[in-house]
């Protein structure tokens, strides 16, 4: 039997819904078995699809660089899904952006619906690694461009 929504019932807490459909988020990311990690110790550590959404909720163990200029920003996070999305290359885990703050604010088009409004600012850079040692590099690398593109 389908439970469909019922607006009239009580909200139920994050826990009740955790406990609810943790068994089906298991269940779906055995199906993607090494597609979901963690950052333990400075190692990518498997985990299933609910840990891996409980695994930060600060969002702070994730950031692996920041860089802030007046006009840009570079940013190197722990994506902990697995973003090289073909088998036969190396599992991308980490991600280095630059953003362009002179666009913050602009609206823009995504995929046909108007009136987005960046946050931070396009992206005019984009690199991802498999290691924690590589996405490091990566950050220092993409601080290098920025100097050498932009003079930042």
């Amino acid at each position: 039997m389908t439970r469909r929504f019922d607006p009239d019932q009580p909200a139920k807490s994050i826990d009740e819904l955790s406990s609810e459909l943790a068994p089906a988020f298991d269940k779906f990311s055995e199906k993607w078995k090494q597609r979901f990690t963690k950052l333990e110790h400075r190692q990518v550590v498997p985990c299933s699809l609910t840990e891996w959404a409980q695994w930060d909720p600060e969002r702070v163990k994730r950031i692996i660089g920041r860089h802030e200029t007046e006009t840009h920003l570079v940013s190197t996070v722990f994506l902990g899904l697995d973003h090289a999305f073909y088998t036969d290359v190396r599992p991308q885990w980490f991600e280095t952006m630059i953003f362009d703050y002179s666009t913050k604010g602009q609206k823009i088009d995504v995929d046909g619906f108007e009136g987005h409004t960046l946050k931070i600012g396009d992206d005019i850079y984009t690199e991802r690694y498999s290691t924690l040692e590589e996405a490091e590099q990566g950050h220092q690398a993409a601080i290098a461009w920025l100097k050498t593109q932009h003079g930042q």
